[in-house]
């Protein structure tokens, strides 16, 4: 091949391959957003299944772990069963409190458990965080902004 040919070649697959990257990732982004759009709903165990836009575990020191591709949340019976790296389940007793920090371009909820750190939970909009603290059992302490945005008021 000669050096024009090479360049032809290059530019043809330049022109290719970014607008399909680019079309695969605004089609992963809009399907993954339809799906936390969508309210709560039960599961074949009986578990309420909650859409969630993205799930963070916070450990007490250093670690974190995220995970926006592949999050699941649901409420059983017995506690609070979610997977952000590992599927994991805090019982309701353990929960200390919710909170719902101001962030700008996001819904979240902050659940702080009694020893192991905090999850953070990133959802669709107020709507669909109302509806997860409509669900959860009421001996769980709120802070004042969950209160509000539970009871509409903020």
């Amino acid at each position: 091949m000669t050096e024009k040919q090479v360049v032809v070649l290059a530019l043809v697959l330049s022109a290719l391959v970014v607008p399909l990257s680019l079309g695969l990732a605004l089609w992963l982004v809009t399907r993954l957003r339809r799906r936390s759009d969508q309210p709560p709903s039960t599961g074949a165990d009986g578990e309420t299944v909650i859409p969630v836009r993205g799930l963070a575990r916070h450990f007490r020191l250093f670690g974190r772990t995220h995970n926006s591709i592949n999050p699941r949340l649901a409420l059983a019976n017995d506690g609070l069963r979610f997977k952000v790296f590992r599927a994991d389940h805090w019982p309701f007793a353990d929960i200390v409190r919710v909170d719902a920090p101001w962030t700008p371009f996001a819904t979240r909820l902050v659940l702080r458990h009694r020893r192991e750190g905090e999850l953070w939970v990133d959802l669709a909009d107020k709507t669909r965080a109302r509806d997860f603290l409509h669900l959860l059992p009421r001996t769980i302490a709120l802070t004042q902004r969950a209160l509000a945005l539970r009871d509409a008021t903020g």
